[in-house]
């Protein structure tokens, strides 16, 4: 969306993800779609309820380039001054269990719509290989740079955004981040959109409270 719009993020069924595991799945894909499609309708009223009555109602927007921002959950990616929403990245996120079936992913990828961007959370080491980031990257669909204990932090840049998941530093979802650790991620998202990459980073460390904290520290130093 332009700049002042609202710009947010939803999480792929799981149906599709770990029921299915990406496979036959154009069916459900179009499903899907079309729910989100519902959503963001929903989104385009409710924040209208909340301006004068002589405001017309923006259109809906699929993707578009917009300016980086951080974000506080999968729901809000960032909220700025216009009540215009837009969907911007459908997150996928495979089970943990699941290891590499790269002819699965690949037919998959053909399926999903051009108008968003995709994020990939790879759960299972076997799927960080150059052959799955060469695939990602000729669909234009990001790896999810995600950081939780035990798991090597993945920093392959495959398209034009960068898609960062925080799940806990010491403790899964219930750990708060140092402001010295942040400062480091911080760092990292300013060098990426120096390069002219969006960035969204979401916290799901929230067993504790901490996602909200964490966030607008990151947004702060950001």
């Amino acid at each position: 969306p332009p700049a002042g719009g609202f710009v947010f993020s939803i999480k792929g069924s799981r149906f599709i993800t770990h029921i299915k595991k990406l496979k036959d799945c154009q069916e459900p894909v179009e499903r899907f779609f079309e729910a989100a499609n519902g959503v963001l309708k929903n989104a385009e009223v409710g924040w209208r309820l909340g301006e004068s009555s002589n405001a017309s109602v923006p259109p809906m927007a699929g993707y578009a380039p917009h300016q980086n921002q951080c974000g506080t959950s999968e729901d809000i990616a960032s909220r700025q001054s216009s009540p215009r929403s837009s969907l911007n990245v459908v997150l996928w996120q495979l089970p943990p269990g699941w290891k590499i079936n790269y002819p699965r992913l690949e037919s998959f990828l053909k399926i999903l719509p051009k108008t968003f961007r995709h994020a990939f959370e790879l759960r299972n080491p076997t799927w960080l290989t150059g052959d799955v980031y060469r695939l990602l990257k000729k669909a234009n669909a990001a790896v999810v740079f995600q950081d939780y204990p035990g798991w090597p932090i993945t920093q392959e840049i495959t398209t034009d955004f960068v898609y960062l998941r925080f799940h806990g530093r010491t403790s899964l979802y219930s750990s708060c981040y140092t402001e010295k650790e942040l400062t480091g991620w911080a760092d990292k998202i300013k060098a990426w959109q120096k390069k002219g990459l969006d960035c969204y980073a979401y916290f799901n460390n929230d067993s504790l409270g901490c996602a909200v904290e964490n966030a607008q520290t990151l947004k702060k130093l950001c």
